[in-house]
């Protein structure tokens, strides 16, 4: 992570086996400070933005959640418009069929009768897959809201933070708390 003029490695401050650490770039040349003040300092730096990312990552789970079910029914819609498409083509070769004949006869009309109940079934049958889609689509859309609002924060965090670690590490330097590797 680059913050300020420091090119600095935060992983190490992530629970890690042996003493926390953090390795600072400075110049071309790499320091490593091990106060534990300095480095709860810089932790408690990035902290809002820690918490932050994990409540941004519970939204995204349940944002995919949402994602898997809206898939589910999209894959049902599909499906019905094809079999729809089916019965579309079928009644258009029965109407050509008839469009020879001068007289209409009764099994042209039972037949056609036959494929627009079988629509109407369909459309039934995707309409409520629609009335289904809205309630995750509204539900995504709050989501979608809450990541929105977050990553205003978030972002707003890490700024805050960057100053913050900058005064951190420039404290550190200047008290002698970083030492070249």
């Amino acid at each position: 992570m680059t913050v300020g003029n420091w090119d600095s490695s935060f992983n190490d401050l992530q629970k890690t086996k042996g003493p926390d650490r953090l390795y600072v770039r400075k110049d071309g040349a790499t320091y490593i400070i091990t106060d534990s003040a300095t480095l709860a300092r810089m932790k408690k730096a990035i902290e809002p933005m820690v918490k932050l990312g994990e409540k941004q990552s519970a939204l995204g789970e349940q944002q995919s959640k949402l994602g898997e079910a809206q898939s589910k029914l999209g894959e049902k819609q599909g499906k019905l418009g094809e079999e729809m498409g089916r019965l579309g083509e079928q009644l258009g070769a029965l109407a050509e069929k008839q469009a020879g004949r001068e007289n209409s006869s009764d099994q042209f009309e039972a037949k056609q009768q036959e494929i627009q109940n079988k629509m109407e079934a369909l459309q039934k049958q995707m309409d409520a897959l629609n009335k289904q889609m809205s309630g995750p689509s509204s539900k995504q859309e709050e989501l979608g809201r809450k990541q929105e609002a977050l990553g205003k924060l978030q972002e707003k965090a890490s700024a805050k933070a960057e100053k913050e670690i900058t005064a951190i590490i420039d404290s550190a330097f200047a008290h002698n708390l970083a030492k070249r590797v």
